[in-house]
């Protein structure tokens, strides 16, 4: 069939249902940082006239940010995140429903669920794990796991 391609191509012929797909590797942050938090519709389709909810699964599950009816809709958004969420509007035609977070904050740390309610495939979410950090430790330990994996062809785990 195909020799070194990705199963995610693969899956797309086979497939014209349209599913949400968020990255494979966790967003990494420190304190203060403006991140954003990746996931869109493939293949790409317009979420225009959708609506994409995003929340924060642990420790409790919060509202961070809801799209619906062509606006953005944060009467029930958790204050934690009041101004600072936001989608890219523009790309949303291009399917990109992928979140923005301005000044991460350590208690930001977790697991976000993006949630396209309307589509009809089975794939309707995704979870994207952000990891956020004080300082240059963290940026190190995450830089060297993912170099070594890239290179070595291993993985290991540095706990701290």
């Amino acid at each position: 069939l195909m020799r070194g391609g990705s199963t995610e191509l693969a899956c797309m012929l086979w497939s014209s249902e349209v599913q949400v797909v968020g990255p494979a590797d966790p967003v990494v942050a420190l304190a203060g940082d403006d991140i954003i938090l990746p996931c869109s519709l493939k293949p790409s389709a317009s979420a225009e006239d959708m609506a994409v909810r995003w929340k924060r699964l642990n420790p409790t599950t919060e509202n961070v940010h809801l799209y619906r009816d062509r606006r953005n809709s944060n009467e029930d958004q958790h204050p934690s995140y009041r101004g600072r969420t936001s989608l890219f509007n523009e790309e949303l035609k291009n399917g990109n429903v992928s979140l923005k977070l301005t000044r991460v904050t350590l208690s930001d740390a977790g697991s976000y669920r993006c949630f396209i309610p309307t589509l009809t495939s089975q794939e309707k979410e995704t979870t994207v794990q952000l990891f956020v950090g004080e300082g240059f430790v963290l940026v190190v330990i995450f830089y060297v796991r993912f170099l070594c994996v890239a290179e070595c062809g291993f993985q290991f785990y540095i706990y701290i």
